[in-house]
């Protein structure tokens, strides 16, 4: 789906040439977003950012059933909860 979707507006610029993935920037936006709230609300608030974009690129057949879902089936979730939990863990040795 994220492919389709980055896709779709390199084809609306007329298919140039350019590393454009709105997908990404559309997270980045939401997940700074979400950042800066928890930041603002309580700064003992920790926040992880569970999506590595590499990964799930190479992967997203395992990761994910349903073609035009964004939620990933129960391998994926192992993989955010793990990912999730060597961040907070890894974070707490600091």
């Amino acid at each position: 789906m994220k492919q389709i979707i980055d896709n779709y507006f390199k084809d609306l610029l007329g298919g140039i040439d350019i590393n454009l993935k709105p997908t990404e920037e559309i997270l980045s936006i939401i997940n700074k977003a979400v950042f800066e709230t928890a930041a603002e609300i309580d700064g003992s608030l920790n926040s992880v950012n569970a999506y590595n974009v590499p990964y799930w690129e190479q992967n997203s057949n395992l990761l994910s059933n349903i073609f035009f879902d964004i939620h990933p089936n129960t391998f994926g979730y192992k993989k955010m909860a793990m990912d999730i939990y060597l961040k907070l863990q890894i974070q707490a040795l600091i």
